[in-house]
């Protein structure tokens, strides 16, 4: 069977919040690249994703459980000056943490957080609202999980 394990686009030096998933566990987090550039350092670093799952629940660390990577543009980040783009992304990483703490329900049955929020950069004001846009971004990981989710289930079935 050939199945497309997905795409990515974007420029190198751009704004992305991003997900990881695995079982029943999920990673929040940001970068200044295209997220690739920084997904490699989850699959390789003891501090990030896999080794943080390794400490937690060794056996879904190391078994054939696929992993799923979801990056999502923040072009509204990208919009700041330089030296507030990188506050700017952790402002809305810290909301979308606080929106899954919420509500775990959309990245269901990923309701196990391995990623630790950022701390909320209060003292700065942005050129757009952080709730909004890391509500935005929630919804749309979330949709592009639950709709990985059905086509991997469709793909083991077979």
């Amino acid at each position: 069977m050939t199945t497309l394990a997905g795409t990515i686009w974007g420029q190198l030096r751009t704004s992305h919040l991003y997900a990881v998933f695995k079982g029943p566990y999920i990673y929040f987090g940001e970068t200044g690249h295209v997220p690739p550039v920084r997904w490699k350092g989850h699959l390789t670093s003891d501090a990030d994703f896999i080794g943080k799952l390794k400490r937690v629940d060794p056996a879904v660390a190391f078994d054939e459980t696929p992993i799923f990577f979801v990056g999502i543009h923040i072009s509204v980040a990208d919009d700041e000056p330089e030296t507030k783009r990188k506050i700017a992304r952790r402002a809305i990483e810290a909301e979308l943490h606080r929106r899954f703490s919420l509500d775990p329900m959309p990245v269901s049955p990923a309701t196990n957080l391995l990623s630790s929020s950022p701390p909320v950069p209060v003292r700065h004001q942005f050129n757009f609202n952080k709730v909004t846009v890391a509500n935005t971004v929630y919804a749309m990981i979330a949709d592009e999980y639950q709709k990985w989710l059905v086509r991997n289930n469709n793909d083991v079935k077979k």
